[in-house]
């Protein structure tokens, strides 16, 4: 082979390894930039609905087929869902668990208030279930709570809805659930960036409802209120007036009692003293009886030795009689 064409082989081969070099460069780049675009999809559109979502991907292409677990690591570092829907059901598994792990009713009253409340969409129906909260009292009420909100999870599943619809039902659902920002950062990643901000329009709009409802019925009760109030001035005038001559004579019975008391206590008084009166009078008296019977033992005894005396006297008489006759 000549030398020039040996120089062209060899340039030959160089020509091959470069551009199989470049086309493996290439390639690579290729493919971070795709995983690059998937991932920018995905923080835009969020994690499918199910395994059978392919919204934004090719025709014959699901979301899943390319979610792998490298992206769901990178999305959710210590774990997460591979579609909307596990996340809804873990979401409703973690309320169902905190309500159980709940010591007694009030904890439970409180887990569900703080998780349910923020799900309902209507002033009308956040009265109904407040109301249920401060009424209940056993776990049946606590299970009726737990099926409403299984009831909300389950309309924003409604598998019969457009994905449209389920979308937004999913994001409101997920966003709703819990105001701290490590779980607002999961949902964004969940239900993406343009589901998520809709959700806090929506969101948005609804309190601002609420709050235009909330003053509606404020000036109405406010109304009522002064009407009422209006309407009980006059009577509230009549018992002002018996209140004061109640008083008044409350004090004057008072007084009434104050004199009495005093009269008692003096009474009482006169009754410890002429009490003690009374018991010396007793001793005195029980003395003088104890003295007088003394006497008179005494004297029974002086008349005995006279009746004793007596008729030794008589006997004697007697006996000096006899011997004056002889008889």
């Amino acid at each position: 082979m000549a030398t020039l064409g040996k120089v062209l082989a060899v340039f030959n081969v160089l020509v091959a390894i470069v551009f199989l070099f470049v086309a493996a460069k290439d390639y690579n780049s290729r493919q971070s930039w795709a995983y690059s675009h998937f991932r920018h999809q995905l923080a835009v559109h969020g994690l499918p609905l199910d395994g059978r979502d392919d919204a934004w991907r090719l025709p014959g292409r699901t979301i899943s087929d390319q979610f792998g677990k490298t992206a769901r690591a990178e999305m959710f570092p210590g774990g997460g869902p591979a579609t909307q829907e596990e996340e809804v059901t873990a979401t409703v598994g973690a309320f169902k668990a905190g309500v159980d792990q709940a010591g007694d009713v009030n904890g439970k009253r409180a887990v569900i208030a703080t998780y349910l409340l923020p799900e309902l969409t209507r002033a009308e129906e956040r009265d109904e279930v407040v109301a249920e909260l401060y009424a209940l009292r056993d776990q049946a009420g606590v299970d009726g709570l737990v099926a409403r909100f299984e009831g909300i999870a389950n309309r924003a599943l409604n598998p019969q809805a457009d994905r449209e619809t389920r979308r937004r039902a999913i994001a409101d659902f997920l966003y709703n659930f819990e105001y701290t920002a490590a779980r607002h950062q999961r949902v964004q990643a969940v239900v993406g960036l343009e589901q998520y901000v809709a959700a806090a329009e929506r969101g948005i709009a609804r309190m601002q409802g609420m709050i235009a409802r909330d003053r509606r019925v404020i000036a109405d009760e406010q109304a009522a209120f002064v009407a009422q109030y209006q309407s009980e001035v006059p009577e509230l005038t009549v018992l002002a007036g018996q209140l004061q001559a109640l008083e008044a004579k409350l004090t004057e019975q008072k007084e009434l009692v104050q004199r009495h008391t005093a009269l008692k206590n003096a009474r009482t008084a006169e009754v410890m003293d002429y009490t003690n009166k009374l018991a010396a009078e007793k001793q005195k008296a029980a003395d003088e009886f104890a003295a007088l019977a003394a006497v008179q033992k005494e004297l029974f005894n002086v008349q005995r030795d006279w009746a004793e005396a007596q008729a030794r006297n008589q006997q004697l008489e007697h006996e000096l009689r006899t011997r004056e006759t002889g008889k």
